[in-house]
């Protein structure tokens, strides 16, 4: 498996799946022009036909296959089912509460 990374990446990480422990390798990074690429070892293969890039806030580039805000949206959406909202916490009248018809800028 081959990968390309922009030409300013000098490091990247890998995670394949989240329950995996990440681990660490050092591999060759060939260039070609301006263009830089890695060859992965098999154990760090995706089974896609395309990833994600970016850069975390350490400025390492990073390679996924979900999206990180998708990531964070399925993360989100899993402690949401995890919570335990009584019923008592909202009537019915509470929640559906319907729509105010005012100009929200009126008095600025």
């Amino acid at each position: 498996m081959l990968v390309t990374l922009p030409p300013d990446g000098s490091f990247f990480g890998l995670v394949n799946k989240p329950a995996e422990v990440a681990m660490e390798r050092t591999v060759k990074i060939f260039k070609k022009g301006r263009r830089q690429a890695v060859r992965l070892p098999a154990d760090f293969e995706f089974d896609t036909d395309s990833v994600y890039i970016r850069r975390d806030e350490y400025g390492n580039v990073v390679l996924s296959v979900k999206n990180h805000r998708e990531y964070h949206r399925d993360i989100f959406l899993n402690l949401l089912k995890l919570t335990d909202v009584p019923e008592s916490f909202l009537s019915k009248e509470e929640r559906n509460q319907g729509f105010a018809d005012r100009d929200p800028f009126e008095g600025m």
